[in-house]
């Protein structure tokens, strides 16, 4: 008689441990459970295209021009919102002020701000300094 109650209770747990297995991975199973939700995507602001162009000049590497808009909206709205974006810039800033200059005239040629690598060229060779790549090609 113990032996059919711990048999009876072995088979029990065998079906609880299946059937929470199952539940887990139902998606991998390809079976539907009925708290199976579909997410959309929503956002506290349906439209909002200062946040969306900030977003694209931090993906640009641009993000001089991202903390001059995020600081503007600071001043005149008050928004708080973007303090993440503003800290992500500053992060980018840090780090692209701490590249090899060859490195960042490399950056300013790679996004076709030639203007701008000619006078950081110009600045450098001013200041007694040359540029050499790190392997050169012959």
């Amino acid at each position: 008689m113990i032996v059919a109650w711990v048999l009876y209770f072995l088979l029990v747990l065998t079906f609880l441990v299946i059937g929470y297995v199952m539940y887990r991975h139902a998606d991998e199973l390809g079976h539907d459970t009925v708290d199976t939700e579909t997410v959309a995507d929503q956002t506290s602001h349906p439209e909002d295209p200062i946040k969306d162009r900030v977003i694209e000049l931090i993906a640009a590497n641009q993000a001089k021009e991202a903390i001059d808009i995020i600081e503007e909206m600071q001043a005149e709205e008050g928004r708080h919102d973007l303090d993440p974006y503003w800290a992500q810039a500053q992060s980018m800033v840090v780090s692209q002020g701490r590249q090899r200059p060859a490195d960042q005239l490399q950056a300013l040629v790679a996004e076709g701000r030639f203007k701008a690598a000619m006078d950081m060229y110009d600045s450098y060779v001013d200041d007694g300094h040359s540029l050499k790549p790190q392997r050169p090609i012959p």
